[in-house]
């Protein structure tokens, strides 16, 4: 179950009270929308929403120093694979054993290049789509909001 942050349950909060106040019973004897109450709420989402914008735009931003440092680790390995082989080479009588463990290093360092990145991206990936659906859906139920009180008026 996704936990929401504080902004994300103010804001859930905030429409469920503007959903009860447009939507209770109306009528003659009923009880009708509270125009003032309906603003002040609206206001309060307003309020809380850029911090909820803000934090989804803070993750965009992240993404680019996720991948540095994928690629910084990558490099890394890269390195130190070319360092050892170095070392392996600089044996005379281990040459051709140097020669053989160096490319499975190689090969070794890339897979777990390839692994690194490949998971640095779905990572990146999932961290896109549940805040592209959470902003989508937040967005749709204050349309809807916004809807109902147009409605309402």
């Amino acid at each position: 179950m996704k936990k929401f942050s504080k902004n994300e349950h103010d804001v859930f909060q905030l429409l469920g009270q503007l959903e009860y106040e447009l939507s209770d019973k109306r009528g003659l004897f009923g009880k009708k929308v509270d125009i003032d109450k309906c603003y002040r709420l609206t206001v309060d989402i307003m309020e809380v929403l850029p911090e909820c914008i803000t934090q989804a735009q803070a993750i965009l931003l992240d993404k680019e120093n996720v991948l540095k440092n994928a690629d910084n680790v990558a490099q890394n390995m890269i390195k130190e694979a070319e360092a050892r082989i170095a070392s392996m080479l600089d044996r005379a009588n281990l040459t051709r054993l140097a020669e053989l463990e160096s490319q499975k290093i190689i090969n070794d360092t890339y897979q777990k290049c390839d692994k690194i990145m490949f998971s640095t991206k779905q990572h990146v990936q999932d961290i896109f789509e549940n805040t592209e659906q959470y902003l989508v859906n937040l967005t749709s139920n204050i349309q809807a909001s916004k809807q109902e009180l147009k409605d309402n008026m």
